[in-house]
């Protein structure tokens, strides 16, 4: 009897612990494929893909060389900036250097290189209904 309940306990265990491990790498798939869409998204000044992925609560804090101040930009700056022009329409390299999903939120690292620029960018994400979309993006942005 102990036998069959230990082994009970042991396969729910195990069971468990693979239907996590397999919910991470889903997660961590989803959330690769919605930071490609936020460069794509970026790169080809897509506004309903930028729409899409960026949090209604959405900054971003951008240092540009070696500036002390960040230029800082709201949901709705970042989209009008796009769509005037002023950031974007460039195509990109991108490099995800790291990502911690914890549960529903995630902290990536990521790398970009344009012709002109390179980025270096912390983000966080946050899972929705809508799935993965960016919340905090920091950027560092150095000319080649």
């Amino acid at each position: 009897m102990n036998n069959w309940i230990t082994g009970t306990l042991l396969a729910t265990v195990v069971a468990g612990a693979v239907t996590e491990a397999a919910t991470g790498k889903l997660a961590e798939r989803e959330l690769r494929h919605s930071i490609e869409v936020f460069r794509n998204a970026g790169d080809e000044r897509d506004l309903g893909a930028i729409d899409s992925i960026l949090h209604k609560d959405f900054r971003l804090f951008a240092y540009f060389g070696d500036a002390t101040n960040a230029a800082t930009m709201d949901k709705a700056a970042y989209t009008g900036a796009l769509r005037a022009g002023k950031i974007g329409g460039k195509p990109r390299t991108l490099k995800i250097v790291s990502i911690d999903v914890r549960g529903s939120h995630a902290a990536c690292r990521i790398s970009m290189e344009s012709a002109e620029l390179k980025f270096d960018n912390y983000m966080h994400w946050v899972k929705t209904e809508r799935g993965w979309q960016l919340l905090n993006d920091l950027t560092h942005a150095v000319p080649k």
